[in-house]
């Protein structure tokens, strides 16, 4: 009796830790959405002329979803960045720094429409890339005036590519059918229970060539380059910083530092400026607080 009633109070003792700690949280999340948007953690300093970084970190997507505790994520997260450090009439440049490998034309696209609203305004954009920014993240830094790149870091990509997995081998050795009804021709097409037919092939490169073309546009405008030499780079191939500089995709070579004293220049920032960064996800957050926790109370932690 005595191990069952120790146990049971250890039990409700966690529980009510937990319950308590989550409402902190919640507290905490419901006060940063009513007082900062997007939530983010720097208040505005009007004295200073500024320069905002915001993070393009990971595949760039568009979300399915938005949680309490990890806030807004893929590209909502930048979108809601932006909008947000827009906000402040001092921010006179934005540094977009990179280390994704790319992502969905959508995602990349509705990024890419804001950059171009921003800029209509006076806004300078420096792209920074960390390890790498290839195919669409480098569809975006391609659409900042100054692009800034680490000799080792790997960009370029200038391509599209759609794939399809196909079981058709697969469900024939195991004597398997799937009998699809379908409303049109082309309804199923894509569908991994059979190869696509040349014809959907046809129709499917050419969907691609059109985001393709796309792409090869934004970069030839936005890097003032002739289209010809564009396509001539654009085979989906990778570089390194320092190639691409010598390719002309990338303007300078350097460090986060580096791109922001570009932005400084580009913006016409004399003297310091007022650096602003959103504040680290709800869900970052909780995690170093968590750590936090653990190095002061970890005795107590341990003891329940």
């Amino acid at each position: 009796m005595i191990v069952y009633y120790d146990m049971k109070s250890r039990i409700t003792a966690v529980s009510i830790l937990l319950f308590s700690f989550l409402s902190f949280l919640l507290g905490i999340r419901i006060i940063m959405q009513g007082t900062g948007g997007a939530g983010k953690g720097l208040s505005f300093v009007r004295e200073k002329e500024k320069v905002a970084v915001i993070k393009v970190y990971g595949p760039i997507y568009v979300p399915d979803e938005t949680s309490l505790l990890t806030g807004t994520k893929g590209s909502d997260r930048i979108l809601d960045e932006l909008k947000w450090v827009l906000k402040d009439p001092a921010v006179k440049a934005v540094v977009l720094r990179f280390n994704s490998p790319g992502g969905s034309v959508g995602a990349v696209q509705e990024i890419f429409q804001e950059i171009d609203k921003a800029k209509a305004k006076g806004i300078k954009f420096v792209a920074s890339f960390g390890d790498v920014a290839a195919s669409g993240a480098y569809y975006l830094a391609a659409d900042c005036d100054w692009i800034v790149a680490n000799p080792g870091s790997l960009t370029g990509s200038i391509g599209v590519l759609m794939g399809f997995p196909s079981l058709e081998k697969i469900l024939d050795k195991w004597g398997i059918d799937m009998e699809i009804i379908k409303s049109g021709q082309y309804k199923d097409m894509g569908s991994m229970f059979r190869r696509l037919s040349p014809e959907e092939k046809g129709l499917l490169t050419n969907l691609v060539m059109d985001v393709y073309e796309q792409f090869v546009d934004a970069v030839s405008q936005g890097r003032k380059m002739p289209r010809e030499k564009v396509l001539e780079l654009a085979k989906g191939q990778i570089f390194t910083g320092r190639i691409a500089r010598e390719l002309g995709l990338v303007d300078e070579l350097g460090n986060i530092n580096t791109a922001l004293d570009a932005a400084k220049r580009l913006s016409g920032i004399e003297g310091e400026a007022g650096i602003i960064k959103p504040r680290a996800s709800s869900w970052e957050e909780f995690i170093m607080l968590f750590r936090g926790m653990e190095e002061k109370y970890g005795h107590i932690i341990e003891l329940l």
